[in-house]
């Protein structure tokens, strides 16, 4: 039997429900605990983690679940308690939050610093490379070109992972990750990540069928697989992952391996 949100009047003059509400809901539904947060991103109006020792499962909503009727706080618990098998309170739970999100009101974006020139590579210089090889005639009048710039210079927390650029369809800028920039990083690779961010800016996310977000779907995976670079690009990013990964983390210079496969491959298509 699902667990109903316990809204108390005498809290709230309209009956919505407060993050205490959802709190109490949430510990009901996933029987641990739970501590829930209202905030203001319209990107990410759901995020839910676990923090702490002992561990909490954090749960930050946007300000307009204050005002979510019950059968989507009744979605939003099912979806934590099962995730997209219940795939019924999912679509619920897309619909609702797409609505509300085309009533909230834009913020103001103030215009990011951009820092296109680094220590290795110019990504101006790059780009032009790139849109002249992979993009002639897309960007231009009513396109334009999005913004280049490096990201921010600081250590990365991340162990496993880490995200080499990124575009931002709000502020229209690609943001690729520092440690790209340096001398053993080569600069095919530099510039094939950039194509993969423009491919992003050419082909933005949209909803597929099932509601999920769709981030590379069949056109972008299709000019993504004929660049000419597809193949020893993968190939060396499989290698040389871990140590991109140390040098984001510890601060160190980049140190590239070597394998006979990826020396290959860069002999077919030529150096750097």
């Amino acid at each position: 039997m699902a667990a109903s949100l316990p809204l108390d009047p005498s809290k709230d003059a309209g009956g919505c429900p407060t993050t205490e509400d959802w709190t109490e809901l949430l510990i009901e539904t996933l029987r641990r605990p739970v501590q829930v947060s209202y905030g203001t991103s319209r990107t990410v109006p759901v995020r839910a983690q676990e923090k702490g020792q002992p561990p909490v499962f954090c749960v930050r909503l946007h300000r307009s679940f204050s005002e979510a009727p019950m059968d989507v706080c009744e979605a939003l618990a099912r979806w934590l308690l099962v995730g997209r098998r219940a795939r019924k309170a999912c679509t619920l739970l897309d619909d609702w939050i797409d609505q509300r999100m085309q009533r909230e009101p834009v913020p103001p974006h103030s215009a990011p610093t951009l820092h296109p020139d680094g220590t290795t590579y110019d990504l101006g210089t790059l780009a032009q490379e790139v849109l002249a090889q992979c993009f002639e005639g897309h960007f231009g009048e009513g396109r334009p070109i999005p913004e280049l710039t490096w990201g921010r210079r600081a250590r990365s927390r991340s162990r496993h992972s880490l995200r080499l650029g990124s575009f931002d369809p709000l502020t229209h800028v690609i943001r690729l990750h520092p440690v790209l920039d340096q001398a053993e990083v080569p600069r095919w690779f530099v510039c094939f990540v950039l194509a993969h961010e423009l491919l992003h800016a050419k082909w933005p996310p949209k909803r597929g069928s099932g509601r999920r977000w769709i981030h590379h779907g069949a056109q972008f995976r299709a000019e993504e697989a004929a660049h000419p670079d597809f193949e020893r690009a993968h190939e060396w990013e499989k290698l040389q992952l871990p140590g991109l990964i140390r040098s984001a983390r510890q601060g160190t210079t980049f140190r590239a391996k070597r394998s006979r496969r990826l020396r290959d491959l860069i002999g077919r298509k030529g150096g750097r």
